[in-house]
């Protein structure tokens, strides 16, 4: 699509969202009960921002971006839903005009995109990335065997059991014995980097084009006593162990250009991708970051659906404004939902914004997906810590993605209790705040200040 289409579309969902905010800040909204459905313009107005900012980031890329043609398909597949509560309480021709004009546009959209087509490489299931502010450095997602890979690297990563090898048919491991002739065991007994009381290593220098094997390995079998704790410790720690692992190499002098690995954690640890995201992304930045000459980070999986997934999840984090990102994320259970707003509140009151389900996640989005994107843009979560947070999965996930993507973690305790074994190796070295003592009325302003202490 030419670039000069795409900024007229940008302007016309612009001048849509206009209209309508000139609309709701006319009507006193406030006074009006929440389901009235006067409301429904707000989140129509949101919408057209969103769609406005999606295409105007698009037409900026030098290529159009994979994964932009589906989050802008999906932005707009609410639009009739937002519309509906509209048509029979807006009354007047002139509201009939504008929703008229809005399906026509969205129409009009829709048939555009659909003229897009995407490179080869990503038909194929591949999709590279560039990194705002990293100029250069690339992350490519790869849907394939990566053990049968003819591309040159520098590092291929695999994930193991503590000191335990064996080449499962199912495993990278087996992989690359069946495929290259790689023995993941042979090479364990001498690495070149032996970090393995920290959970890692890498090889001796290889013939062929795999030059080096890394190895990533947390869990000890032997010492499991909960099946949770393999995915905490993985989403936790595997990527940040990596990211060690590789600056290392890059002390030592060993050259680390391009690396290759499959999506740690979500293949027996069964780790959904959109707690994944957080720690994956951050941490791939951070690399980049450290080490200067890093180019590429290769990501394979067999699974079609995984890839693609994964970069929906990316280009949707891309696409959001650093300065628009919430500083911190309020983590809780349902049981707290009035408590927590009231968190929310007080740090608005302090001037500081925060990210709170469901008020920030906008209407027809996917949920988990949002949860990933505000994790992964914030610089602090919050978790209001209290027997049903610290039973609730859905914390959990939160707090160990936002470990695992190196974020500032602010436990408030609400009440006494004793920690589970999941939540005392996840807070293990985050100090807790008791406020169980403190009058109830004065807690939210309390946990407001100590956030805004600590940013």
């Amino acid at each position: 699509m030419p670039r000069e289409t795409m900024l007229q579309l940008e302007k016309e969902w612009a001048d849509a969202a206009g209209m309508l905010e000139s609309i709701t800040s006319a009507m006193p909204l406030f006074a009006l009960p929440e389901d009235h459905p006067a409301h429904a313009l707000t989140r129509l107005k949101d919408a057209c921002d969103r769609l406005a900012g999606l295409l105007q980031e698009t037409s900026a890329a030098p290529s159009f971006p994979a994964g932009a043609k589906d989050c802008i398909l999906q932005e707009m597949q609410q639009l009739p839903r937002l519309c509906a509560p509209l048509a029979k309480s807006w009354s007047g021709a002139a509201g009939d005009r504008f929703l008229s004009s809005l399906l026509e546009l969205q129409q009009k959209t829709t048939a555009l995109l659909s003229r897009i087509t995407l490179p080869a490489d990503t038909a194929n299931g591949t999709f590279a990335f560039s990194l705002p502010g990293l100029s250069g450095k690339r992350i490519i997602l790869r849907c394939g065997n990566l053990a049968a890979s003819e591309e040159m690297y520098d590092a291929v990563i695999c994930s193991a059991f503590k000191n335990e090898y064996f080449p499962l048919s199912h495993t990278l491991i087996g992989a690359l014995l069946e495929e290259k002739g790689i023995s993941v065991d042979a090479l364990a007994r001498r690495p070149q980097i032996d970090l393995k009381s920290m959970g890692c290593w890498l090889s001796e220098k290889l013939e062929g084009n795999f030059s080096r094997i890394g190895c990533i390995e947390l869990l000890d079998y032997r010492n499991l006593q909960y099946e949770e704790q393999m995915g905490d410790m993985m989403l936790k720690s595997a990527f940040a162990t990596l990211r060690f692992l590789l600056e290392q190499a890059s002390i030592q002098g060993i050259p680390i250009r391009r690396i290759a690995l499959p999506i740690l954690g979500a293949g027996s640890q069964g780790i959904e991708l959109s707690y994944l995201i957080p720690p994956l992304y951050n941490q791939f930045l951070a690399m980049f970051a450290n080490i200067d000459t890093l180019e590429s980070i290769d990501v394979y999986d067999l699974r079609a659906d995984r890839i693609d997934q994964l970069s929906r999840y990316i280009t949707k984090l891309q696409q959001t404004g650093k300065g628009a990102a919430p500083s911190v994320f309020i983590s809780y259970n349902s049981s707290q939902n009035a408590f927590a707003h009231q968190v929310w509140q007080a740090l608005k009151n302090a001037g500081i914004s925060a990210w709170i389900a469901p008020e920030s996640i906008p209407s027809g989005s996917d949920y988990t997906s949002e949860i990933s994107r505000a994790i992964s843009g914030v610089r602090a979560l919050t978790l209001l810590l209290t027997p049903q947070s610290q039973a609730s999965g859905w914390v959990r996930k939160e707090v160990v993605s936002a470990i695992g993507a190196n974020k500032l973690i602010l436990p408030m305790q609400l009440s006494p209790f004793p920690l589970n074994d999941s939540f005392r190796y996840l807070l293990s070295d985050v100090q807790i705040y008791p406020l169980w003592d403190q009058d109830e009325q004065a807690k939210p302003g309390l946990i407001a200040r100590e956030i805004q202490s600590k940013l």
